[in-house]
């Protein structure tokens, strides 16, 4: 926990290793508020697994794959940020606030420019063959840019940049440094400040409670100024730091408009209007604003036999998905596909593996080498529609955590009369 943490910035993160973050929803602040500083784990024993010949097998096809995986080998090449200018052609790069889904200057903060510019190296999670992390360096006149603290993702690139206009990597990855500094989750500051800037310009924030700074889309060095007095809570910084509902509440008038959140929390770099799906997980992940609640229904709008991307149905056959569902449908289809892919996306939550390497969407493994990795590990005698009522279990017990705290179907419609009540 950071700095954040202790000033119970609304959504501050736990951090570990300066880069690596457990990111939304506040964990950081919970920390703080119990006056928890950290927690220090030590292990001494090799852990044992049942099959450790399956285990190997597995990782060893994980990791041959990397190279030539359609999403794996790019991933490892530019980390997230290898979405920024295919989102952007298909105008679903979240731009000014969510006003528009295409940036003019997408290029400038793209994974490419950050390659070719600040991007020092690749980092890690532990043991992972990936290597999707980013690190990146910079020294100039206006600012250094500390590589301790790794580098910008899409979420960050797409909040940060698009999302509030401004089109320079090195003051993206800057805004970046700052959070991972004082403990705060990118996407929740980048557009809580996004909606602090449509407030300003619409006159409903004035520069009298900004603190004198010039909070108009564009002005990167105003988002830099804001990080550093919502971390302290310091003059607008305590506005800014409840997050973005809070914020509108608190200017009230038309204020709400701009607030991109559901549930309270900002919404990601992902622009629903052009991904259904994605929209139906943003109204029922338990957490609100999370693009991680399932996976984003584009990759499911054709068939194997006219594949243009890396899924094919075939994939995700054992679901029961059998025909392609197009992006733009709202109807049955729709809802049995997220339905299916949000109980397997809860699965990879639940056994604590990555989502980048494991789900359907961008791994090597079938869903039934997810069951063998599981029986290797455990021991257990256990089946891929057990694992799945697992998943399951996992998105109903935090349904049932919101409900107990008084959040119900009204606030999955994000109805403004029940965004105000929590």
């Amino acid at each position: 926990m950071g700095i954040a943490g202790e000033n119970l910035v609304s959504y501050a993160c736990i951090v570990n290793d300066l880069s690596h973050f457990y990111g939304r929803s506040g964990l950081g602040a919970v920390m703080g508020s119990k006056k928890l500083r950290a927690i220090v784990v030590r292990g001494t024993h090799k852990p044992r697994v049942a099959d450790p010949q399956t285990i190997r097998e597995l990782t060893v096809k994980f990791n041959r794959a990397i190279p030539t995986h359609p999403a794996l080998s790019v991933h490892q090449a530019l980390g997230t940020a290898k979405g920024v200018l295919p989102l952007n052609d298909a105008g679903l790069l979240p731009t000014h606030n969510f006003r528009g889904g295409a940036f003019d200057r997408a290029a400038d903060i793209s994974g490419e420019r950050m390659q070719a510019t600040i991007l020092q190296g690749n980092d890690t999670c532990f043991a992972c063959a990936t290597r999707c992390k980013r690190v990146v360096s910079y020294a100039g006149p206006e600012f250094t840019i500390d590589p301790a603290y790794g580098g910008p993702e899409y979420e960050t690139i797409g909040s940060f940049g698009s999302g509030s206009l401004v089109s320079d990597i090195k003051i993206v990855a800057k805004a970046n440094e700052l959070c991972n500094r004082y403990g705060i989750d990118t996407i929740s500051c980048a557009m809580t400040i996004a909606c602090a800037m449509d407030c300003f310009e619409h006159g409903l924030l004035t520069p009298e409670q900004t603190d004198g700074i010039d909070l108009r889309f564009g002005n990167g060095q105003a988002i830099l100024a804001c990080i550093e007095k919502i971390a302290r809570r310091d003059g607008i910084g305590d506005l800014l730091a409840a997050g973005s509902r809070r914020l509108a509440q608190r200017l009230g008038g038309a204020a709400m408009r701009f607030a991109m959140q559901v549930k309270g929390q900002e919404l990601p770099a992902h622009e629903p209007r052009g991904k259904w799906g994605v929209a139906l997980g943003y109204g029922l992940s338990p957490t609100g604003g999370d693009h991680l609640n399932a996976a984003h229904d584009p990759w499911f709008t054709v068939d194997a036999d006219r594949q243009t991307a890396w899924v094919t149905l075939d994939d995700i056959r054992p679901l029961g998905i059998t025909e392609p569902v197009p992006a733009l449908s709202l109807g049955p289809e729709k809802v049995r596909l997220f339905v299916a892919l949000q109980n397997v996306w809860s699965l990879i939550n639940v056994l604590d593996f990555c989502l980048f390497d494991m789900v359907p969407e961008f791994s090597t493994y079938q869903l039934d080498e997810i069951v063998r990795a599981v029986a290797a590990v455990t021991g257990w005698n256990t089946s891929l529609s057990e694992l799945l009522l697992w998943g399951e279990r996992g998105v109903t017990l935090a349904r049932v955590f919101n409900a107990r705290e008084g959040m119900g179907f009204a606030d999955d419609l994000c109805r403004p009369p029940a965004c105000t009540n929590h």
